[in-house]
């Protein structure tokens, strides 16, 4: 999804709840994208982007880092793992707080 794309759902939108008025204060409508470092939430996200690099916040530190950057590898709904640094990390996924696409420049 582009900004262009989110500018014109945001217009048919606005447009749209303008004129059936179902809110009564003012409002601020924003249509974004998830955007370069969007989540990996579901299975289907994780297929998607498997062999992308992504980064792993942990609640509780593993060799020293609550942050892991890595090239996703493995995920079966239960773990994930990755390539880091040349060696395969296999962690539970309810002990990650966050898994996203990294953004890499």
């Amino acid at each position: 999804m582009t900004s262009d794309d989110c500018e014109k759902i945001s217009r048919y939108l606005s447009d749209k709840l303008d004129e059936a008025d179902p809110i009564q204060q003012n409002y601020v409508l924003e249509v974004s994208s998830p955007g370069l470092d969007r989540p990996l939430i579901s299975e289907k996200d994780f297929r998607r982007f498997m062999g992308s690099l992504i980064d792993v916040k942990l609640y509780e530190a593993v060799d020293g880092s609550k942050l892991l950057t890595g090239e996703l590898t493995g995920y079966d709904g239960k773990t994930v793992s990755i390539k880091a640094d040349g060696k395969e990390i296999t962690l539970p996924v309810e002990k990650t707080a966050k898994i996203s696409l990294a953004v890499v420049f």
